[in-house]
């Protein structure tokens, strides 16, 4: 089940037209992500509260963006979509 802060996140992304796709797992057993780019070869991993987990599921890709807490995902929210 999505936390709030990754239903925010999937709002300003749909809001914002950028492609992307839902909680994409890496391999077999393996915590997924929750949102990759494919048009930018990007991942975003959103939590409220940092965690152990987080750690481990970051050092599994070269370029993922990790978006921490409401503040953060609001800052993410305002450079995609100017109308929040």
């Amino acid at each position: 089940m999505a936390c709030p802060v990754e239903i925010f996140v999937e709002g300003v992304l749909r809001r914002a037209g950028v492609k992307y796709e839902r909680d994409r797992e890496l391999s077999p057993g393996q915590h997924s992500i929750d949102f990759y780019l494919p048009d930018q070869d990007l991942w975003i991993e959103v939590c409220q509260f940092h965690t152990p987990r987080k750690i481990e599921q970051l050092s599994r890709l070269p370029d993922v963006v990790l978006v921490q807490g409401f503040g953060a995902a609001k800052g993410l929210g305002k450079l995609l979509d100017r109308s929040l």
